[in-house]
């Protein structure tokens, strides 16, 4: 399944940084070319960050919200090119004015999970969907991915995950994958492997 998403494959924080930028209201279908002809024309933090906003802009333009990406981009390629992005990462977990444009809560842990292996829950909308349906939970708000008993259930499986050997990268990324799949706005459930 990783090989859908190369970004999966990688442990540069960098890469999973510009993908999660990218992944922002996009299909991870459709992040994986863009994603390619980004980092294959800025290689290095160094190299995007001495691209132009426009630049940048130009070549993500297909997955809508280009401006928008684009200084969230080029501020994180700004980031990587002048610290450790993992040290970095700690002190954004704890710490939200460490954060930069366009990562939030979400981004951050889901990224703490895959890179620090912290055991943190991390709920989007699509996982908001598994916990919702699998729990028979009644949700507090339209936004479940904002809301606290679902970061607080996600945090849960997480630690009950590892008490069975799993890593929190391997459970937060099989919520994320089983929303995206089967856990749909229209699900199918037949399908599902938690049905």
């Amino acid at each position: 399944m990783d090989s859908l998403f190369p970004w999966r494959e990688s442990e540069d924080p960098f890469e999973w940084l510009v993908a999660e930028i990218l992944l922002q209201k996009a299909p991870a279908s459709n992040v994986v070319p863009i994603w390619q002809r980004l980092l294959a024309s800025y290689p290095t933090p160094r190299d995007l960050a001495k691209a132009s906003e426009k630049e940048i802009a130009n070549i993500i333009r297909p997955l809508g919200l280009h401006r928008i990406r684009a200084k969230a981009i080029s501020q994180v390629a700004a980031l990587a090119s002048s610290q450790d992005l993992k040290e970095w990462l700690k002190e954004a977990t704890i710490n939200k004015d460490k954060r930069p444009y366009r990562l939030g809560r979400y981004s951050i842990s889901i990224l703490a999970s895959v890179l620090l292996g912290q055991e943190t829950g991390a709920v989007d909308s699509n996982v908001a969907r598994v916990l919702e349906r699998f729990f028979s939970l009644q949700p507090g708000s339209q936004q479940l991915h904002q809301d606290e008993k679902f970061w607080q259930l996600a945090g849960l499986v997480v630690r009950i995950g590892r008490t069975f050997g799993c890593e929190p990268k391997e459970i937060n990324l099989a919520m994320v994958d089983v929303g995206r799949m089967y856990c749909r706005p229209k699900p199918l459930c037949g399908t599902c492997p938690l049905a």
